[in-house]
């Protein structure tokens, strides 16, 4: 199993707190969370609309140690263990706005 298989069977769920959403990641006593928030932008020369979703705090330390007692990380797998934290976050937070109530 690589990194990237290892972090999507972690089980996460979704908080909402006005503007913003955290994306909170628990498994045994391994904790971490992505915080985004959500902006509606509109076009200054065409009226398009479109959701914005910023990353803005990351505390994943737990979750990478976890990560790595699953799949051995070294030094060279940072930029590769970064992208996966704010793909699967995204993914993650989009799959919950999108999921029926």
């Amino acid at each position: 199993m690589n990194q990237k298989e290892t972090f999507e069977t972690i089980p996460s769920t979704v908080q909402h707190c006005e503007n913003s959403y955290r994306v909170l990641y628990e498994i045994n006593d391994f904790t971490g969370y992505c915080d985004y928030r959500v902006f509606k932008m509109t076009g200054s020369t065409k009226p398009i609309s479109q959701t914005i979703h910023l990353l803005t705090h990351v505390d994943m330390g737990d979750i990478i140690e976890y990560v790595h007692k699953k799949t051995p990380l070294c030094s060279n797998n940072f930029s590769e263990v970064q992208m996966t934290i704010r793909e699967d976050s995204k993914r993650r937070l989009l799959d919950f706005l999108h999921s029926p109530i």
